[in-house]
Parts: C-alpha cells; sequence; structure tokens
C-alpha cells in the first residue's frame, strides 16, 4: 500500500499509537486522531507545511506525493530533517567535495548556504542531533544578521558598549530596553516589531530553560497568547478568553461567525484540505485546552513566558529564566509526557479535570 505520510517528523514522535487510514483524493493516509493531529499542529508546526534545509517553505502535495517549495524563510528549518533515509543516503552519495562532515556543519551554523548534497552528507556523517544543533545555531546566528540588516535599513547605528535588552511575550510583541536614549530605544523597538516570531522561535531553541521547562507550561503558555491575539483580531476586541466556557466540548460565547468556525465538527479530509478549516481546528484545539486548563486551575497562576535576550554588538545572547524553570520544571521522562499529552489530546476537559481532583 502506498502510504503518503503527513510531512513532520514531531507528529509521529509523539502521536498516540492508533492510527486511521483514510482516503484523500486518490491517495490513502495514515492519520492520528483529529485532536492527536491538532495538538501537533499546536505543540510544533503545521503538519501540513515544512522548511527544507535551506529554509524554504514546504507544502505537501497529496496527489503527488512530493513537497513543493512555496516560500522562503531565511532563518533555515529547526526541526528534525523529514526526508526519508533512501533520499538521503542517495543524495549524500553525490557529494565528491573535499570537506568533511563536520566542516560542512560548521559552515551550515555559521549561516552559509550549503547543496542538498553537502548537507544529506553531513546527515550521514555527524547524524541527525548534531545536525539539529547546528540548525539551532545557524538559525540565531541568521536572526542576528538579520537584526543588524534592519537596524541598518533604519539608520539605527549602536556603540560597542550599548546593549539592548530584548523581551518577546507570547502574542510575538517586542519589547526593548537598557539605553538611557528613549527617543532610540522607541526607534528600534519600532523597527524590530516584525521580529517577534523569529526571536521567540530563537529563544526555543537556543536557551536552556526551554530545554528543562515544563512542556505543558510552555504549550499553555503560548496557547494562551495565541488564543488572546486571535479573539482580539477577529472580534475587535470585544470578546477576550475570560468571556468563553467549556461545556460539553464545546465553546461558548463565541460570535455566531465563530461558532461557525470552531464548533463544527470536521473530518481529516475536510482539516487537509481547507485552509479555512485547517487554522479553525488548529485554533480550537489551542482554544479548547486553554479553557480545559483555566477551568481545573484558575486563572491566578497561568503559565506566562516571554523569550528574553541580550543583544550586543551584533550577537544575541539568550537570558535564562531560573525562577520560571523553578516553578514549571520538567518532571517527566519523553515516555511519561508523551503518554500525559495522548490522554489531554483526545479529552482536555477531562484530562485537566482529573488532574485537578488528583491535587486535592
Amino acid at each position: 500500500m502506498n502510504v503518503t505520510r503527513i510531512p513532520s517528523s514531531k507528529v509521529y514522535e509523539l502521536m498516540a499509537a492508533s492510527k486511521t487510514e483514510k482516503k484523500v483524493g486518490n491517495k490513502t493516509i495514515e492519520v492520528p486522531t483529529l485532536t492527536t493531529l491538532a495538538e501537533e499542529l499546536v505543540r510544533f508546526s503545521d503538519n501540513k507545511y515544512g522548511y527544507n534545509q535551506n529554509g524554504n517553505e514546504t507544502m505537501m502535495n497529496t496527489s503527488t506525493n512530493q513537497t513543493e517549495v512555496v516560500g522562503s524563510n531565511t532563518q533555515g528549518q529547526y526541526s528534525a530533517s523529514t526526508a526519508n533515509e533512501d533520499t538521503i543516503d542517495g543524495t549524500a552519495a553525490k557529494y565528491t567535495g573535499p570537506m568533511t562532515a563536520d566542516e560542512i556543519a560548521k559552515k551550515y551554523a555559521k549561516g552559509d548556504d550549503v547543496s542538498d548534497e553537502e548537507y544529506c552528507f553531513m546527515i550521514k556523517g555527524i547524524g541527525l542531533a548534531n545536525v539539529d544543533a547546528a540548525r539551532c545555531e545557524r538559525f540565531k546566528v541568521l536572526e542576528e544578521l538579520n537584526i543588524s540588516t534592519i537596524l541598518a535599513k533604519h539608520n539605527i547605528q549602536l556603540n560597542s558598549d550599548e546593549e539592548l535588552n530584548i523581551s518577546v511575550d507570547c502574542q510575538n510583541k517586542v519589547t526593548v530596553s537598557g539605553l538611557n536614549d528613549t527617543v532610540k530605544l522607541q526607534k528600534i523597538q519600532d523597527a524590530l516589531n516584525n521580529e517577534g516570531f523569529q526571536l521567540n522561535s530563537v529563544y526555543q531553541t537556543s536557551s536552556e530553560t526551554y530545554k528543562k521547562l515544563s512542556p505543558t507550561a510552555f504549550v499553555i503558555s503560548y496557547s494562551l497568547g495565541d488564543v488572546e491575539q486571535y479573539l482580539n483580531k477577529q472580534t475587535n476586541g470585544t470578546i477576550s478568553l475570560t468571556d468563553l466556557d467549556l461545556q460539553d466540548g464545546k465553546i461558548v460565547g463565541l460570535t455566531p461567525e465563530l461558532d461557525r468556525l470552531l464548533n463544527k465538527d470536521k473530518n481529516a479530509y475536510d482539516i487537509l484540505n481547507s485552509e479555512e478549516d485547517f487554522q479553525a481546528d488548529r485554533m480550537k484545539y489551542k482554544m479548547t485546552s486553554v479553557l480545559a486548563y483555566i477551568k481545573a486551575n484558575g486563572t491566578e497562576n497561568l503559565p506566562q513566558m516571554n523569550s528574553t535576550f541580550t543583544y550586543k554588538n551584533g550577537k544575541l545572547t539568550c537570558v535564562e529564566q531560573p525562577d520560571l524553570v523553578k516553578q514549571y520544571p520538567q518532571t517527566m521522562s519523553n515516555a511519561e509526557y508523551q503518554q500525559q499529552a495522548t490522554l489531554e489530546m483526545n479529552d482536555p476537559a477531562g484530562y485537566w479535570a482529573a488532574e485537578s481532583a488528583n491535587k486535592k
């Protein structure tokens, strides 16, 4: 049987054991339950989309079972490669250059472009874990270059002794401090206004805080930011999270249009083939998870996570947050977390209600 797998290694890393085969056009695809699929969209990235090694955005064409470039991203991909082993072996075998895999990795980490042959040769030589480490460093280096370019474009010069403090919240809002010149600070903050998503991504891939933080706290904090931003945009600020409730798996308190989008039943075909349903299902799960968490834990102690950096002489440095880690530590093994994630995926309200009862 020719099975087209959804192109995200992370989906298959954490998805529930049971899968369902669905007919999509003339192809059969193997998918998890819808709630599992939605959770993976929240936790990592669109399972329908991805990035190749040079950072170009790709989308799976289910009719041809091929990934196609649909855009570009100068940052480069930061999750594990989704190429199959035969493709990697075949492409790596074509490399005849003088560099070793380690040398290619250093070149790649510095932000330089590498060919497909070099990239696959690097994977074969140093393994995916080390490639991911190089990719994370590349991600940070390219963002450093991007910030330098943005500042230059806005005619902003920083002296060698000037250091910026940069903070990015869960809604990708950038705040800059650290200089006595408030006019210059505001100019810098305005210039970096669109860099919130990239900076958050750099923090997630480079900081020790992120590695040690409870995945639950991370997911809830970012889902909270996304939900608030979505509601503000869709309702012009007339509805916030505190206006909503979760009843029998339905989100109550929405406008009629959002009720239609978020509460209607969807199947796997709808999600994979309708952009509106795809995005709505993603937001529904985020909103459901946050509302279920609030219902079980209250609003007093919601996880709040900002990405924090210093920027000096063109270099970004992550500012670690030990107090946040202490409050929400990673206390489970990967296997235990996968089990928790599966339970929460299938019934967010039931899971958090049970967790709340166990604490009493």
